[in-house]
This record gives C-alpha cells, sequence and structure tokens, in this order.
C-alpha cells in the first residue's frame, strides 16, 4: 500500500490556513481511500494588491477547495481571527465532517471571555462570534459540523465502542479513530483527552500514520475569582450552549468590574501581563507511527526547499498554533518528544514572536526546515532573536507572508506492508 501526502501551507500572512490530502493506493496503484485535513483558516492581512482581509483569504480558500469539497478534520488552533476568521466560510463551502478544539475549562472559558470583552486586538472576536466560539467550546457544533474537543476528560462510553466512523457516499474515505497510548482502538466522540491520537483507517485497514494533538492546561493563581466578582460570566459559560450575541453585548457593559476583576488575578499571580494567560492552543504532530514495522519506504517527492541537508529528513509535520512554549515546554515535550526524531518541516509558534519561542524545540526536530506565518513588514514576526536561533541550528526557515503567492507545497509517500 502507498500512502501519498500533499501539504501546502499557504501564505496569508499573519495568521494561519494549512492543508493536507492524503491518498491512499493499492499495489495497483488504484485508489482506495482519501482525507482532507485544515489546519486553521483566518488571517489579519490585506492581500497582496490591497485586498481586504476577508476578500483575500476567501479568494485563497476558493482557489484551495471546490464547492462541495469533503473535510474529514478541521482543526483551529485557537480562537483568535487571525486563525479562524475564514471558519465560516470553509464550512459553508465544503462538507466539514469534524471540527477540533481546544477544551476549556469553565474558568478558562470565563478568562476567554473577558478577555476578549477587554481587548482592542483586532484578534479579538466581536459579540456575535463570541457566542459562537463559546457554544462550540461548551461542547456544540461550529457551523453545522460536530465538534471534538482536545485535551478533555474522556466521555463515559466511548472506550467501549469500537470502529470507524462510516464514510460518505461516493468516493471511499479515510475514517478516524481515537488511538489510546497503548494502542487501543476506540470510536471517536466529542473529546479526545490528551495522550490520545487520531488514527486512520479504511476498510479494515489501519494506516501507519497518526495525528497527535495536544493543548496545554493554564492554572493561573486566583483564576477562580473572576466568577466570583463578576458571576454574569459563569451563567454565560455554564449555559453555552445557548448563550446569544445579546448575552455578549450585555457582558460589554461590565467591562469596568471585568477590568478590575482580571487586575487583581494578574496582581495575585506576580505582576505578569495578562497577555501571558493565552487561551489553550492546539499542536499538532501528522506523521509516521513510531516503529512501525509495516513501513517499507518514506521520502519526499517535492521537498518545500532546495536546502541539501533537508532532502532526507523524515516526512513528519508539527504545527504549534499560538502555545506559548516558551512556558509550556514540559508538557510540550512530554507528549511530543519521541515524535520530533519524525519531524521534517515544523511551523513556529505565534508567527515567530518571541515570547512563545523555544530554542529547545529547534533544537530537538530532527528536520531542518522551519516556517513562519507573518505579515510582511512586521517588526517582532518574526523576531529577530528567533531567526538568529535558527541560524545558529543551520535551519532553513520561510516566512510566509501575504506576497508569497503559492506558499509551500510538499508532498511526502510513505509505502508500508498490510
Amino acid at each position: 500500500m502507498n500512502l501519498e501526502l500533499l501539504r501546502f501551507q499557504h501564505g496569508i500572512g499573519q495568521g494561519g490556513f494549512h492543508t493536507s490530502s492524503f491518498v491512499l493506493r493499492d499495489k495497483d496503484k488504484r485508489p482506495c481511500g482519501s482525507f482532507v485535513l485544515v489546519f486553521d483558516c483566518g488571517t489579519l492581512s490585506s492581500g497582496p494588491h490591497g485586498e481586504s482581509p476577508a476578500d483575500f483569504l476567501s479568494a485563497e480558500i476558493c482557489t484551495s477547495m471546490k464547492p462541495g469539497q469533503v473535510v474529514d478534520a478541521f482543526f483551529i488552533s485557537h480562537l483568535d481571527n487571525d486563525h479562524l476568521s475564514g471558519a465560516e466560510e470553509l464550512c459553508n463551502r465544503c462538507n466539514v465532517r469534524r471540527v477540533f478544539l481546544p477544551y476549556f475549562e469553565q474558568e478558562e472559558l470565563a478568562l476567554f471571555v473577558a478577555q476578549n470583552i477587554l481587548s482592542n486586538k483586532k484578534s479579538a472576536l466581536g459579540p456575535a462570534g463570541l457566542a459562537i466560539a463559546v457554544k462550540a467550546l461548551g461542547g456544540g457544533s461550529l457551523f453545522g459540523a460536530p465538534v471534538t474537543r482536545i485535551g478533555g476528560p474522556p466521555v463515559d462510553g466511548e472506550r467501549e465502542q469500537r470502529g470507524d466512523e462510516p464514510s460518505t457516499e461516493g468516493e471511499p474515505r479515510i475514517g478516524v479513530v481515537q488511538v489510546s497510548r497503548t494502542g487501543f482502538r476506540s470510536t471517536l466522540g466529542g473529546s479526545l483527552p490528551n495522550g490520545s491520537g487520531i488514527g486512520l483507517s479504511v476498510a479494515g485497514i489501519h494506516i501507519p500514520w497518526l495525528l497527535l494533538p495536544w493543548s496545554y492546561k493554564q492554572s493561573p493563581v486566583g483564576l477562580a475569582q473572576l466568577l466570583t466578582d463578576v458571576p454574569e460570566l459563569g451563567k454565560v459559560c455554564f449555559g453555552a450552549a445557548t448563550v446569544t450575541a445579546r448575552d455578549m453585548e450585555e457582558l460589554i457593559a461590565l467591562r469596568p468590574r471585568i477590568r478590575a476583576s482580571l487586575t487583581k488575578i494578574i496582581k495575585a499571580a506576580g505582576g505578569i501581563y495578562a497577555s501571558d494567560f493565552n487561551a489553550p492552543s492546539i499542536c499538532l504532530y501528522s506523521g509516521p507511527l513510531i516503529n512501525d514495522p509495516r513501513i517499507h519506504r518514506q521520502r519526499y517527492l517535492d521537498r518545500g526547499t532546495t536546502h541539501s541537508l533537508a532532502q532526507k529528513d523524515p516526512i513528519g509535520w508539527v504545527t504549534t498554533g499560538d502555545a506559548i512554549l516558551s512556558k509550556y515546554e514540559p508538557e510540550f515535550f512530554s507528549m511530543f518528544d519521541p515524535f520530533l526524531n519524525y519531524t521534517g518541516t515544523y511551523v513556529l509558534p505565534h508567527h515567530g514572536s518571541l515570547k512563545n519561542h523555544s530554542l529547545e524545540f529547534v533544537k530537538r526536530v530532527r528536520g531542518r526546515f522551519a516556517l513562519i506565518c507573518a505579515r510582511s513588514g512586521s517588526k517582532d514576526h518574526p523576531h529577530p532573536y528567533v531567526l538568529a536561533d535558527l541560524a545558529t541550528f543551520s535551519e532553513e526557515h520561510r516566512i510566509l507572508t501575504q506576497y508569497l503567492v503559492g506558499g509551500v507545497k510538499e508532498t511526502v509517500s510513505m509505502t508500508f506492508r498490510l
């Protein structure tokens, strides 16, 4: 069997838009299953010809995705506009079978709502967008697609079930199953605990490829105080399934109380900035299973760089969303360290920001090709110190600004035995 994968990091400036298209073929090269993954879909950058960010991203979506195309897995790393502003259009244009979001505890959800209400940043959500996001984070759907939350508790009964998700009619689809650390397979439901991965299967064939998502959990000092000071936030978060834009507008009137509570929390935590309380953000490994004896050969058919040392890199890929790796290194490496040896291409967190940067991450990834999604002309994205660290380890990098037409494309091939 042969698994061929075309992955494409789109050049859309400050934001994120990644697509991966898998095709499984038998020994006679006949297709016997396909799978499409999208990771993030948003930007705050205007287009290269002055288009608005919305029009720029819309054109990129329409160019990349056919109407009615099946998207089997749509990961949204976190709920900032520069990573999800195109999510509604993507879901309306395509047949999105499942959306993956980070899991929020109630206190984290309250903090997320409070920060958006107080924020003046372009990446913040307005009342309508915030209501949609809270519903999805509360266990609902997002633009009609079912949601699985990454990092949440196991759902009762899920682990007793087995089997792939049913395929859609027409072309055969590769299904997804939940895979525990011990290799136990079960039906994927509304919650995927950290440590569990997503396996790919079709017609009884378990493909030796793994999607491993992870979302860190934060426990800021005194965070529960926010719900005590502003109980109206609790009513919205605990009633997430029925929240409306009007509910969010009513919370806006409570800005002084919300600001006072957050100031108290920040002081109790040692005077750090509110921005250090970043909401959970998904990281994802997409690559071969470790030490699977079925894998016969893996290689690049088209590498995204001409860097000579990168041509023989492993074919796995890791993306990091806006994760604060500098703060959550131990947890990140506990999850991903064995897989970094199978990773050839990696996306740096938060557009190459210094605050999110981890030199140890750059050191541990075996591959030599780093991608940075950043707006052309940005002073700190990527930060000069981050670029200096890449140079120290002879890493090739590409900055995917809004002017990088065509983005970065790579094609990989993996042959395996049944």
